[in-house]
């Protein structure tokens, strides 16, 4: 991820969010609002966005011995790629969890009950996601250390244009002066409904793909572990943040689809991807049938709480490109 390029990641994240559906279908109307299911934002900076201040006076108040925290942000920092194992980062990470656990222990004597999280963010995002009521979620609000508490959303899927639209082809062939560019050395991550693996537009087969592929992780991420995920040197993570069961697997084809767009190698009929050549990690945030606990319970939907572990995901890995082609109103947000 490169920091000369790249605005403020949360404010990116959010401009994602809010332009979700302003290419591609016509919008699949406004999400759904989850009143049992907040995300909550605390005060402290993301690791993408701490510039060597707040952490340092909140060490200083602590009853730890003062020390600084060096800038993670790489607008400071110059890094071109955002290591999250370097130790500047690990020792601003470690201070978050430690804030994160002070409001926890607050907040849980606050509503007489322990709040649990669902999910935890740190770098595109500093907080969590966790289950309450609509009076428990305003009562964390007022909590010290909270900056927002806002509700899960739940958002619609929706399809994409071709490459050949777009002039991708063209972009692959090369233009006067300059190589084509096929989307070799590059990691694309989809964020959507899951990957069908065994899909021959993922296939690492250089006969079939016109290209070598090398898994630049050295190994397979997330559940490529699991032998019934069919990962190899194309797809090199997959990962499901769902509580479907199916280990990433694509039910409903949305995914599968828009990741074949991005990046699938050529198959049946000529058709392949933007980025034929570019490697691929899944993500899993979307179901065919959203589970009780959920609003609109039956119904397809993705999860915004999802989404952040997504992004958080992507950025622990380094991931070049994400792609989030999820339905939503204009004004919508994490």
């Amino acid at each position: 991820m490169n920091a000369d390029c790249r605005l403020s990641f949360r404010a990116a994240l959010v401009l994602t969010l809010i332009g979700l559906s302003l290419s591609g279908a016509p919008l699949a109307g406004k999400p759904i609002i989850d009143r049992n299911h907040w995300i909550v934002e605390l005060n402290e900076a993301p690791t993408l966005e701490y510039r060597g201040q707040e952490a340092v006076i909140a060490s200083i108040a602590s009853s730890d011995a003062p020390r600084p925290l060096q800038a993670t942000a790489p607008s400071v920092t110059g890094q071109g790629q955002f290591d999250v194992s370097a130790n500047h980062v690990q020792a601003y990470v470690e201070f978050l969890d430690r804030e994160r656990a002070a409001v926890l222990g607050r907040a849980s004597a606050r509503l007489q009950r322990e709040l649990e999280p669902t999910a935890v963010y740190r770098h595109a995002f500093n907080g969590f996601a966790a289950r309450m009521s609509p009076s428990e979620a305003r009562a964390l609000a007022e909590t010290p250390g909270v900056r927002s508490v806002q509700p899960v959303l739940i958002h619609q899927l929706q399809l994409q244009f071709g490459p050949e639209l777009i002039g991708a082809r063209t972009l692959q062939a090369g233009l006067p002066g300059l190589p084509g560019a096929n989307g070799a050395g590059t990691v694309i991550g989809i964020i959507d409904s899951g990957i069908n693996a065994s899909h021959q537009a993922f296939s690492d087969n250089p006969a079939q793909a016109g290209h070598t592929f090398a898994n630049p992780f050295g190994s397979g991420q997330g559940l490529c572990s699991s032998p019934s995920v069919n990962c190899n040197a194309k797809l090199v993570g997959v990962f499901d943040y769902t509580t479907e069961g199916s280990n990433g697997l694509d039910i409903g084809g949305h995914g599968t689809h828009v990741a074949g767009i991005a990046t699938g190698v050529e198959w049946s009929g000529g058709s392949a991807g933007v980025a034929p050549a570019a490697n691929l990690v899944s993500w899993k945030v979307c179901y065919e049938e959203l589970p009780d606990s959920y609003s609109n319970a039956g119904e397809p939907g993705c999860i915004s709480s999802g989404f952040l572990q997504a992004f958080e995901s992507a950025i622990e890995l380094g991931v070049d490109v994400v792609n989030f082609s999820i339905g939503g109103s204009s004004t919508a947000s994490p």
